[in-house]
């Protein structure tokens, strides 16, 4: 029982007193007589004690006080797996939130959200199927199911995922190809359009709206051709192998500050300067100034070289110079970048990943990372950050950031971002969520990461960066092949065609990565 500021009952004695003269009810309503102090045989005051000695603290004050407090994690982040066994990433997280609950509810746990995650970890690294894995799951909740149908659908209905990397009557036709192959490759599975629906929602839940192309061709290839999916599984290299070529591909702290990448804590500067160069237009305007909308014109491609050996806009094919190319762009307000690290530092602290994140048991060892970023009053901001696990390609973290400041201009054509509600995570609570997937030992995997970096404030000494590495000893601070080029010359992949996407590019770097390890491996 608990008492309140207004007890009605303050005044009147405890019945248990006037009964048994003892009353062993925590916090009791009613009246009682204020406990003296009396002496010990050291002449010490103690204070009187409760004869309920089932209410006594077996352990003292000042030992409870020393006593570890374990914190539970704030975020829900499922495990990678590496045996092999793909799963829906969002049925995991549903899972894992539902066994968070069990120990909630049971009182099995201090820490719910961190046994849960393990549990399910636990689940999943011994499932060998889908249906096994559900049904684990199913026993552990108490819950009986009987997931595989006896007869097969009728209909072919893609299962709803939220958000849907492509429209339902895409992801029908994709699923009726895989039933083809299936009737065709594998006559003895009974029910073709539940297995190829199956299949199809376990490719849908773990991709976005780029990479779930990539993945959903990949498995059709994989199904009409079993006999070499089979030859290029007995050739696999393991994971073991990967990581030890990847400790060794990873870049020195020198050569990554050359490139671009800050290793050590700024210098302090008072204050940023006011007067700012528009990164567009390049003309002058002061910080405070940033908000006004004003007439910005400015070309947004690249200079190149045409045939004739003139310098273009590959915007508008607009020579260099000439004053009919008029700039072919036009935006609302000057946007800049900040001047360097320090002012960099001054807006917002780089954090190095040893001191934040340390080093954990379970976190990934190897990552594919890509970040997108905005213009905002407060310059280039992290607005994305996208994580996949280097090994089994699974997506762990697609997270929108909310910037600080107030947004100038998404960079949509190449952000792939059109828009931040109010609801998207803070920038620090998107750093506390990839600290819970990756540690200070973790190798990130990606394409111009310094920007990345840059854009998260991280200090880290992990790092495989594909502009820096590929072309071998042709990349320069100055000069660097694009994603784009590599993904095509390396991999006969067309990438960044339409509209930008993060997992995409991290899935790139990734496969590119993967082929010269795989390359060397062989070779040795």
């Amino acid at each position: 029982m608990f008492k309140t500021s207004d007890n009605v009952f303050a005044d009147v004695k405890c019945p248990n007193l006037v009964k048994t003269g003892n009353c062993s009810v925590v916090n009791c309503l009613f009246k009682h007589p204020v406990l003296k102090r009396k002496a010990d045989d050291n002449g010490n005051d103690q204070k009187r004690k409760r004869l309920d000695s089932s209410l006594a603290d077996p352990l003292p004050k000042r030992a409870k006080e020393n006593l570890p407090i374990e914190k539970d994690v704030l975020f829900i982040v499922v495990k990678a797996l590496d045996n092999g066994l793909v799963l829906p990433k969002v049925e995991r997280i549903d899972n894992t939130k539902k066994i968070s609950h069990y120990f909630s509810v049971k009182k099995q746990s201090a820490t719910p959200n961190k046994s849960a995650i393990n549990k399910e970890f636990e689940i999943a690294l011994n499932s060998r199927s889908l249906d096994e894995y559900r049904e684990t799951v199913d026993e552990f909740l108490g819950v009986r199911g009987n997931r595989v149908p006896a007869t097969d659908l009728r209909v072919i209905q893609p299962i709803v995922v939220n958000p849907s990397p492509a429209l339902i009557p895409v992801r029908r036709k994709y699923i009726e190809l895989f039933v083809e192959a299936i009737r065709r490759h594998q006559p003895n599975i009974k029910v073709p359009i539940w297995t190829a629906t199956e299949e199809e929602y376990k490719i849908a839940s773990t991709s976005t709206s780029t990479t779930y192309n990539v993945t959903i061709k990949k498995k059709i290839y994989e199904l009409n051709h079993p006999e070499k999916v089979a030859k290029a599984k007995n050739q696999a290299f393991t994971k073991d192998q990967y990581l030890k070529e990847l400790r060794d591909l990873c870049i020195d702290r020198e050569k990554l500050i050359k490139f671009g990448f800050i290793m050590s804590q700024p210098d302090s500067i008072p204050e940023p300067e006011q007067v700012r160069i528009c990164h567009r237009c390049k003309l002058e305007f002061k910080l405070d100034d940033a908000e006004k909308e004003i007439d910005c014109r400015y070309h947004s491609g690249k200079i190149i070289k045409s045939q004739l050996n003139e310098r273009l806009h590959s915007c508008c094919g607009g020579v260099l110079g000439s004053t009919d190319a008029d700039p072919c762009c036009k935006s609302n307000h000057h946007v800049f970048y900040w001047n360097g690290p320090e002012e960099m530092n001054h807006f917002l602290p780089f954090k190095d990943t040893r001191k934040i994140w340390g080093t954990r048991k379970g976190k990934l060892e190897a990552v594919g990372i890509d970040c997108e970023m905005g213009f905002t009053t407060k310059g280039f901001e992290l607005l994305r950050i996208t994580a996949i696990d280097f090994f089994s390609g699974e997506e762990v973290i697609d997270v929108l950031v909310r910037p600080k400041g107030k947004v100038l201009d998404l960079n949509t054509r190449w952000s792939g971002i059109a828009e931040i509600k109010d609801e998207a995570m803070s920038f620090e609570d998107s750093i506390t969520l990839l600290g819970e997937v990756i540690d200070s030992n973790t190798i990130l995997v990606g394409h111009g990461l310094e920007n990345d970096m840059n854009a998260m404030r991280l200090i880290h000494s992990k790092v495989v960066d594909t502009a820096v590495l590929y072309p071998k000893h042709k990349a320069t601070p100055t000069f660097r092949f694009s994603l784009k080029q590599l993904a095509f010359q390396y991999l006969g992949r067309n990438i960044q065609i339409g509209e930008h996407d993060s997992g995409e590019d991290s899935l790139a770097a990734i496969d590119i990565t993967k082929h010269f390890i795989e390359k060397t491996l062989s070779s040795q």
